[in-house]
């Protein structure tokens, strides 16, 4: 059997030279934390590959912690053959004090030896298919997953599939990022094809910066291998091959897997960093942070009724399970709940107006995306532009869920599932005592039609490299698309105005006599059936002086309704609206008088026409969809002879 090595190559003086690993610096500058990253990274690539892609049969994937200590850890670097790689990465650890990877390399190394310890993080799949593919990238291969995950970088295919989750090829160096020793190994059962032999495949990598040791310069990146000397065209080298069938060090690197579970891939974090949240945890601990994670993104993957993902955690020290935590290992998805009903809302469960607590309200919308750029073939396809449907949904919470951390935000979701991101709207909810839940579906989440395939691959050009936003900004959508940026802008004001539609105003039952401006403050938008446009407000504040005055402030802002019969034919050509707006007392029983302004000035006055202020205001404002007021409201007169323990404050607007 050939030698199992660490190759890497050779580098000549006058070649050019590796810094810090390019990848990890692109990931470093994004604004999702590493344990974000390496969780949408390890269970976006699992459903890149299933077996059946209509996920009858989800695709299972096992997260396992393995601490090592003693003895178990001597044998493991034996087996990762250490004395080798372990040079490589002093060298690297020592070459430059400047360096983020030479002081973090150089602090592990001092951590391995004081505590002698190592934590390894295993992220297995089966009913996948696994690493699939040739040793290079010059064979022809359908499922080139081999070289991709293991061999490539910044590698990104040419038309990429676009049921795929990513395409960039730059998200996967986080498995490096999160690695002590920026060294991840790799194992997969495959079936037999003509680019490789069936059985179980060994490959390993690590990521360094340009090193020398013993007079040798040698280039950043090693492979973990069996050692072969290449020939093409004139031209050798020396690589490492994947070790094929060795069932007995793929035990001993903790890389064996169960043939029972079929085929698919484990990824092998060696020397998982504990301070991955910011500060070091225990192993168990680790592990619940991951679920977290897990569930706060694949949600829609792991709900009960449309499964795509089983999902399971163990926690492992030396050769022993440990069982004691698995209670707490369980994936729960209580917290996503509210967005879960959103998601599943079905037309019998929905209001028009979602303004009562638990309510839900969905709308079927849809936008015109321009024909790709891309390639001569696009261009005969797709000459004009294509008129797809998205479906917005929302859920209202009740004043308890108010403190969630995703509140009043909407999980925009496209292909097999994972949430691109919790969007938070511009538009802001109608009040501030009921909170929302939102869910936005594109793609295939909609079906397989031509349209929902032209909405799947719009939005996924629109993602960066970490597929974390659907962003007009995103580098490259110029040459695929024109016009995209009003797209997008227009994709965006569809949410804000169906959210404003949706929420409506909300219903307050007070039972209690609410003290006077004191956490009633209701902010809402009141619109005629008639009108062609509605009202909103955000921000509005009230500062007491006196003790009957109070400063106030808001903005407010106009939207046309998205699906308007009569928007075409009605528009006014002069951009003029009338508004109403203002402040009012609430008894307990009812609204009572509206409350005349004292004083009030407009931000944008070239936009705004007072027409009067003694009934709360009404303005007309031309050329202007938002604008801010300040001023001053004096409630003496209204409230002399009233208790104001049985009194609260009430914001209003309306279409005059």
């Amino acid at each position: 059997m050939s030698k199992i090595v660490w190759n890497f190559e050779r580098r000549g003086s006058t070649q050019s030279a590796v810094g810090d690993y390019m990848p990890g610096k692109i990931l470093q500058s994004r604004r999702l934390d590493p344990i974000d990253i390496i969780t949408r990274e390890g269970g976006q690539n699992t459903l890149n590959q299933p077996i059946d892609e209509n996920f009858i049969k989800p695709v299972n994937v096992e997260i396992k912690l393995i601490e090592l200590t003693g003895k178990y850890l001597d044998e493991y670097l034996k087996e990762l053959r250490w004395d080798i790689l372990k040079n490589h990465i002093e060298s690297c650890a020592n070459r430059s004090k400047q360096s983020e990877l030479s002081r973090n390399l150089k602090r592990s190394l001092k951590e391995m030896k004081d505590t002698k310890s190592l934590y390894i993080l295993n992220i297995e799949d089966s009913n996948s298919f696994g690493l699939t593919g040739p040793e290079g990238d010059m064979e022809a291969s359908q499922k080139p997953n081999f070289f991709n995950l293991c061999k490539a970088n910044f590698f990104t295919a040419e038309n990429p599939d676009p049921r795929r989750g990513g395409s960039y090829g730059v998200g996967k160096s986080i498995f490096w990022i999160c690695s002590k020793l920026s060294t991840v190994l790799f194992s997969s059962l495959v079936d037999k094809t003509d680019s490789n032999p069936s059985g179980l495949r060994i490959f390993g990598r690590t990521e360094l910066a340009t090193h020398s040791i013993k007079k040798k310069s040698y280039k950043g990146t090693g492979f973990f291998g069996v050692g072969s000397f290449e020939k093409e065209e004139g031209y050798s080298y020396e690589a490492s091959r994947s070790v094929w069938n060795n069932n007995e060090i793929a035990r001993k690197l903790y890389l064996d897997r169960d043939k029972n579970k079929g085929t698919g891939a484990t990824i092998s974090i060696v020397g998982l960093k504990e301070n991955i949240y910011g500060e070091s945890l225990e192993g168990h601990e680790i592990l619940i942070g991951l679920k977290n994670k897990f569930e706060k993104f694949f949600w829609p993957a792991l709900i009960p009724s449309r499964k795509k993902l089983n999902l399971s955690f163990v926690y492992q020290r030396n050769s022993k399970i440990r069982n004691e935590y698995d209670h707490l290992f369980k994936v729960d998805l209580a917290k996503w709940q509210k967005f879960i009903d959103a998601y599943e809302a079905r037309k019998n469960d929905v209001v028009k107006i979602a303004n009562t607590q638990n309510s839900l309200a969905k709308r079927d919308l849809n936008l015109k995306i321009p024909p790709r750029i891309m390639t001569k073939e696009e261009k005969e396809k797709n000459k004009i532009q294509t008129n797809t449907p998205f479906e917005f949904s929302i859920q209202r919470g009740d004043q308890s869920s108010s403190n969630d951390d995703e509140a009043n935000k909407i999980a925009l979701i496209r292909g097999f599932g994972m949430v691109v991101d919790y969007y938070k709207p511009s538009a802001t909810s109608i009040s501030n005592t009921l909170p929302y839940f939102g869910v936005i579906k594109v793609g295939h989440l909609l079906g397989s039609s031509h349209s929902n395939e032209v909405s799947e691959t719009f939005f996924r050009d629109l993602e960066p490299a970490l597929h974390d936003r659907w962003d007009a900004k995103t580098k490259g959508l110029d040459t695929k698309y024109k016009n995209v940026r009003k797209t997008v802008e227009e994709f965006y004001e569809k949410i804000d105005e169906g959210l404003i539609e949706m929420l409506g105003e909300e219903e307050i039952e007070s039972k209690k006599g609410p003290e006077l401006l004191a956490g009633m403050l209701n902010l809402g938008f009141k619109g005629k059936k008639d009108s062609d446009y509605i009202i909103s407000s955000e921000n509005i504040k009230a500062v007491p002086t006196e003790k009957f005055k109070w400063n106030v402030s808001g903005t407010i802002r106009i939207s046309d309704f998205p699906n308007s019969k009569e928007k075409s034919k009605q528009k006014n050509k002069k951009n003029l609206w009338s508004v109403g707006f203002g402040f009012s007392i609430k008894e307990e029983t009812s609204r009572g008088d509206k409350i005349p302004f004292s004083k009030i000035t407009f931000i944008e006055n070239d936009n705004v026409t007072l027409i009067e202020k003694n009934n709360g205001a009404k303005v007309d404002v031309a050329d202007t969809k938002s604008f801010s007021f300040e001023g001053e409201i004096n409630l003496e007169n209204l409230v002399e002879k009233v208790d104001t323990k049985l009194l609260a404050i009430n914001f209003f607007t309306s279409n005059n």
